[in-house]
């Protein structure tokens, strides 16, 4: 039976920052919110992050997102630093100049 090939990029990052944090699955799982499960497949590259996981994994453990990177050194995160900005929800109809029931490019 062939041997698995380690993991690369996201998933042998998210590995090293966890270890080099101390930290076991189950612990980094607890204080991100997640499965244990869901840490181990990350790490396994069985399932890919989101990025509201990839926040929470970079806050948890105490870097940027950019630790991620396969190249990437562990950097503190500024807790000082502003949110990032979400983009609105919605967006009002009037504003887009699109009426309910008509074209979006005749306005009938």
């Amino acid at each position: 039976m062939p041997k698995k090939a380690e993991p690369t990029g996201f998933a042998r990052r998210l590995k090293e920052l966890r270890e080099a944090a101390g930290l076991t699955q189950e612990e980094l799982a607890e204080r991100a919110g997640m499965y244990k499960f869901s840490v181990a497949k990350l790490e396994q590259e069985v399932r890919e992050p989101t990025w509201a996981t990839v926040l929470t994994l970079a806050k948890v453990l105490g870097v940027s997102v950019a630790a991620f990177a396969p190249t990437g050194e562990p950097a503190p995160i500024d807790p000082d630093a502003s949110p990032v900005p979400q983009p609105a929800a919605t967006e009002d109809r009037a504003e887009t100049g699109r009426e309910s029931g008509g074209s979006p490019t005749t306005g009938t």
